[in-house]
Order: structure tokens, then C-alpha cells, then sequence
């Protein structure tokens, strides 16, 4: 015979059967409310550019079991709070009337925001708790380029990668000046070149048809290696004074020099 049959198993059975259809219908509920919000939310954040919509028009507010409000939808847009009230996010227009997602810390600093700037480039920047922005993503309209910048806390960048056909990235220092650059020529030669903290040029080192890699002296060229126009190999040493010390040479007519300040040939081969 069935448990069926038994008054205790037909009533337990009657029960579960009761708590699972009550479960179904919060769920169902839940589903309602998320639906509701997500419409509602693209409603308010569709419509915030239309003429038709005012700034008198009353939000619409949700609240958690205390009575904190935790989402409100308004003109502005769609602004998520935690429980101790503080806004953690907004998806809606900034001040330039730019679709924007901000993301503010439990203090309410903003610390990452997405958003389109007026030429419509996409931007993502990150801001330390000071509100300083520290690092920026984004994509330029003008070459398609893709660009990280990374800034201290002063705004300085101290690091920057441009993406494109011709990629390159750069150092500075916390004097705003670029002291070092790794990239791509406009002829699309490999580059590195390192600067002092004038801006003046220290080593060049460059890899085009006749490569060659060159350090400096407060921008006075000192020592020279390379390959010439006669795609011979050179090395060349130089006075404080730009002038000729040492010269070496190979190729089909190899020969070395000695100048003295003057630039007057001391001593060469052959």
C-alpha cells in the first residue's frame, strides 16, 4: 500500500507541496522586481536627454527592510547606495552630457568612471583616494589608437604607451619631463632614447639601414657606433667640444685616427 494512503504522508506531502509553490511565487516576485528595475532603469537613463523629461519629475525610490534607500532612478539616472547611505554607483550623463558609469569607494570618493568625452572617445579612468586621477584608458578618433596613461599623485604622466602603426611608449620624470622613449620611428625604425632631466639627449640607439647607437654629453655628442653611409663600420670618440678624438673605421678600407683638440690628426693607420 501506498504511504499515500497514510493521513501523516498525505499532509507532509500537502506541506512541501504548499512551501515549494510559496517559494516559486518569491522567486517569481524577485524576477518581477528585477525586470521592473532593469526597465526602468533604461527608461530613466534613455530618457534623460529628452527634452521631455523634467527635473521636477519625482524619483523613484527603493528601500531595504530598514527603510535605507539602496537604488533610486532619477533624471540624473540610476543611483545604487550602500547601507550606510552612500552612492556606490551611477549610470546616467555627466556634467558634459556624456553617458557615464561612476564607482565611488565606501566613503563616496569616485575611484573608477567609464564614460564617452566629447569628441565621443571612450574613457576609462581610475582616481586614488584623493581624487586624483592616476591611471586613463582610451581610444582616439583621430588614429584609431589605443592609449594608456599612468600619472602620479602631482598629475605628471610618468608612464605612457600610444598603440597604432607606429607604437611607442615614454617615461617622466616628476619634473614633467620625458626621459625616456621606446618606440617606433615615423619610418618605422626601432627607437630608444633616453634623456637627463633638462631634456637634453644621453643615449640614442636606433635600428634603421644604417643603425647606430650614440651617447651624449649634456646633448654634445661624445662617443659614436654605427654603420656610415658607406655601410662601413664606425666607432668615433669626441671632445667635450663636439671635436673628433678617436676614430676607427672598417670596411674595404679599414683605418684609425687620433685627433687632438684642435682637431689636427695625431696619428693614423694607414
Amino acid at each position: 500500500m501506498s504511504d499515500l494512503h497514510q493521513p501523516s504522508a498525505l499532509a507532509d506531502r500537502i506541506d512541501r507541496l504548499e512551501a515549494q509553490t510559496a517559494r516559486l511565487r518569491r522567486d517569481a516576485s524577485r524576477m518581477r522586481l528585477l525586470a521592473g528595475l532593469a526597465c526602468a532603469a533604461l527608461v530613466a537613463v534613455t530618457a534623460v536627454g529628452a527634452t521631455a523629461v523634467t527635473r521636477s519629475a519625482s524619483p523613484l525610490a527603493f528601500s531595504d527592510t530598514n527603510g535605507h534607500t539602496r537604488l533610486r532612478l532619477d533624471a540624473g539616472g540610476v543611483h545604487v547606495f550602500d547601507a550606510a547611505g552612500k552612492e556606490r554607483i551611477l549610470i546616467g550623463f555627466n556634467t558634459k552630457g556624456q553617458p557615464a558609469i561612476h564607482i565611488n569607494d565606501k566613503y563616496g570618493t569616485e575611484r573608477q568612471s567609464l564614460y564617452l568625452d566629447s569628441a565621443q572617445e571612450p574613457i576609462f579612468a581610475q582616481f586614488d583616494k584623493s581624487e586624483n586621477e592616476r591611471a586613463e584608458y582610451y581610444v582616439s578618433n583621430d588614429d584609431g589608437s589605443a592609449r594608456i596613461s599612468l600619472d602620479a599623485a602631482d598629475g605628471g604622466t610618468r608612464f605612457y604607451v600610444h598603440a597604432n602603426d607606429l607604437p611607442y611608449l615614454t617615461l617622466g620624470d616628476k619634473g614633467y619631463n620625458q626621459r625616456a622613449y621606446f618606440g617606433l620611428t615615423t619610418e618605422g625604425s626601432g627607437l630608444l632614447r633616453m634623456r637627463d632631466e633638462s631634456g637634453k639627449e644621453v643615449v640614442s640607439i636606433e635600428g634603421q639601414t644604417q643603425p647606430f647607437m650614440r651617447m651624449s654629453e649634456a646633448g654634445t655628442e661624445r662617443a659614436y657606433l654605427g654603420v656610415n653611409t658607406g655601410d662601413e663600420g664606425e666607432l668615433e670618440f669626441s671632445y667635450p667640444n663636439a671635436g673628433k678624438n678617436v676614430v676607427l673605421q672598417g670596411g674595404d678600407s679599414p683605418m684609425a685616427a687620433l685627433y687632438n683638440s684642435y682637431g689636427t690628426a695625431i696619428w693614423s693607420v694607414p
